[in-house]
């Protein structure tokens, strides 16, 4: 062995030690790095915990000294006005004692017991204690009988226990019709059941004239619903009875939902309860509002699930759509539209406004809340944060959006949820294809026409269809995931010298003469034949040269992509689209419509999307009368768009894709051709026909 060739073996190994080294170094300091940030991190937690203790020592007791003494203050007030027997101003006073008294006793608790275990790292240990029992006390219904201890204070009903007071101050109490009484409401064609709820008013217990008018305004439209059996004013005391609807409230059957699902969010079984409990309940208001009511309180407490369909209740701020009352600011936060606020504070009438899209607020509220497992503590701006379908983040974002912008009755929203839910993967829905944005009437009406045709019975709603396979990630999120690497800079430091001993190795066998050949070879991408990637005159032998895309285009240009593939596509065949458009994006092309970025704004690349979708209709990308739409459509948004880039079927195979280009300037079809040469997509090989399977025009 000549001694060049020992002097160079010892270079490398050298380099190579040398690399080993430094690349062992960079593990030690990482790894220190790593210790020191961990000692940080835990004298930040510890630091956060003394500041979290002493602070809620200090407003904890801050908060008992004055709860005392506003607790001392009502002591008086309730004996004086018990004296003189002022029984609805005691109970009044006796209520906001009671207040005072359970405030005074948590703060008592937490400076005991609640900040200690909270210092000591013990906070699931009082979670019990602190959350759920607070929950189960508020929720546990008031005395059995009424005021007076009459279990017969109700003519006709005996009462058998009672339901919790909710916040209206009313009395709730389970009752059974007594046969006299059925006989008397059956003559009158109603359907009488076995048990029923009296909601009872009495000014001995508290109840106002306002709170007892509010009830009453709409209780005769509610009786024609079936809502409510009859009402009756007697004495001190209103009442009206309903139907009685066992089951659990809404807010207890999303917490057990989420209960059984991952951190993630709800699965493709629990998202299909989400959207069936929605169209009962945009069923039910429905039927509100064609009777010319307006619900105003459309909150989970409001909803009762029974044997898998929902029921609408609590009547207490139901109005006429047509009243001549002013608007009022009554109504749950969150689930109330704070326009209906900014617009009661200006003194507006009922009548003046759409109450409809006040309930399709609600609505919408509920359903964040079933997919968020959380109220929308920030309106229409609130954020779905959990895995959801993007039509039905949409759906959602539709209801809660300005009035303006908002659906315009129920029977929209349902068209919308249930194109959701009929489809075979929900995921995969675009909200460009929801019946509101592609321009579809007809199929509102018909569901309003069935909606109506129901007389009072919701329509069933049909269920989450399972999908036949797992759903392929969004693009989006393979972006994000393959930009998650661990040891980025180690790998970087042993990939630079491995290409210089490489380099080096190269140079010296270029150098040293041999009587070997060596062979030079290439590769073309794979892909799956049933759209020939490849011309068939082209060999492995023979690649296309790259192109420089870096200085090509000064800016890119504006495309809107429709992507209508069909669901049952290869997992291949979605990988040669997602080829495709990482090609086109470094041509510096701009892809709106795709969810990678948002350039016009995501609500308005909705509508051209569902614009777009509009002029396509049933075609397929080899259609020429579509082209010469889309050619209008794009010069119609030249201010907006550079072109239009669509794939679709081309054959009886879901497999067999082709691609249509429509643009306005001549480079961005020539570039796109170029594109599509590169081994992506042949140019006539999937028809096997003279037409190219892609062009640009």
């Amino acid at each position: 062995m000549s001694s060049a060739l020992l002097i160079l073996l010892r270079i490398l190994a050298l380099m190579a030690a040398g690399m080993v080294g430094f690349y062992l170094l960079i593990k030690l300091v990482m790894a220190l790095g790593w210790v020191a940030g961990s000692v940080g991190r835990g004298i930040g937690a510890v630091a956060r915990r003394l500041g979290n203790f002493v602070g809620g020592m200090l407003s904890d007791t801050v908060r008992l000294i004055g709860g005392a003494v506003t607790a001392l203050v009502f002591v008086p007030l309730v004996l004086t006005n018990v004296a003189v027997g002022r029984w609805s101003r005691a109970n009044h006073y006796g209520r906001a004692l009671e207040r005072e008294g359970v405030g005074v006793a948590t703060a008592a608790w937490r400076l005991a017991l609640g900040h200690p275990a909270r210092l000591l790292g013990l906070e699931h240990l009082i979670e019990g204690v602190e959350r759920r029992i607070p929950e189960a006390m508020a929720r546990a219904p008031g005395p059995d009988t009424p005021g007076n201890g009459d279990p017969n204070a109700f003519e006709g009903y005996r009462i058998t226990g009672a339901l919790p007071s909710g916040g209206s101050g009313a009395r709730l109490f389970l009752a059974e019709p007594t046969l006299d009484k059925r006989r008397q409401l059956s003559g009158t064609g109603l359907s009488v059941p076995d048990r029923v709820v009296i909601k009872s008013f009495s000014l001995h217990d508290g109840s106002t004239m306002p709170q007892i008018v509010r009830e009453s305004r709409a209780l005769e439209a509610a009786r024609d619903l079936g809502l409510v059996l009859e009402h009756a004013l007697a004495g001190t005391r209103f009442h009206y009875v309903m139907p009685f609807v066992p089951g659990e409230d809404l807010g207890v059957v999303t917490q057990r939902l989420h209960a059984g699902s991952g951190a993630e969010g709800l699965g493709d079984r629990e998202l299909g309860q989400v959207m069936a409990h929605t169209a009962d309940l945009l069923s039910i208001l429905h039927r509100f509002h064609a009777k010319g009511l307006w619900h105003k309180d459309v909150k989970p407490n409001n909803i009762i699930v029974s044997e898998g369909r929902v029921q609408l209740v609590d009547l207490g701020l139901t109005t006429p759509l047509a009243s001549a009352m002013t608007l009022t600011t009554h109504g749950t936060e969150y689930f109330r539209d704070p326009e209906l606020v900014r617009l009661a504070m200006r003194g507006v009438k009922v009548h003046e406004v759409d109450g409809v899209k006040f309930d399709v607020y609600g609505a919408g509220a509920v359903l964040f809340s079933m997919v968020e497992n959380s109220f929308p503590a920030h309106g229409s701006l609130s954020l779905i944060t959990r895995r959801c379908p993007e039509a039905l983040r949409w759906i959602v974002r539709r209801s809660m959006a300005d009035l303006g912008s908002r659906y315009a009755n129920t029977a929209e929203m349902l068209a919308d949820l249930r194109t959701v839910m009929s489809a075979r993967n929900p995921h995969k829905v675009k909200p460009g294809q929801l019946p509101s944005m592609a321009g579809r009437p007809e199929l509102v009406a018909r569901i309003e026409s069935e909606l109506n045709a129901a007389h009072g019975t919701p329509a069933a709603a049909p269920r989450l269809r399972a999908a036949t396979s797992a759903s392929p990630r969004p693009r989006h999120e393979r972006n994000v995931a393959s930009s998650k690497r661990r040891g980025g800079v180690a790998a970087a430091v042993i990939g630079v010298g491995l290409l210089l001993i490489l380099g080096m190795g190269a140079a010296f066998l270029l150098l040293t003469p041999s009587s070997a050949s060596i062979e030079s070879w290439s590769t073309a991408t794979p892909t799956p034949m049933s759209y020939a990637v490849l011309p068939a005159s082209r060999t492995r032998s023979e690649p296309r040269a790259a192109i420089d895309w870096s200085s090509h285009r000064p800016e890119p240009a504006t495309i809107l992509l429709v992507d209508e593939i069909p669901d049952a596509a290869s997992d291949t065949a979605r990988a040669w689209v997602a080829t495709a458009l990482d090609r086109i994006e470094q041509a510096r092309f701009s892809l709106v419509g795709s969810g990678r970025a948002h350039a016009l704004g995501e609500e308005r690349e909705i509508a051209l999307h569902a614009e777009a979708l509009k002029t396509i209709g049933l075609s397929d990308p080899t259609n020429p009368d579509t082209l010469q739409r889309l050619q209008a459509f794009v010069a119609q948004h030249g201010d907006e768009l550079s072109g239009l880039l669509w794939f679709g079927r081309a054959g009886d195979s879901p497999d067999n894709l082709a691609w249509r280009y429509v643009g306005e300037r001549e480079i961005d079809s020539q570039d796109m051709r170029a594109i599509f040469s590169q081994g992506i997509l042949s140019q006539g090989q999937a028809n096997r026909e003279p037409r190219p399977d892609g062009a640009a025009y």
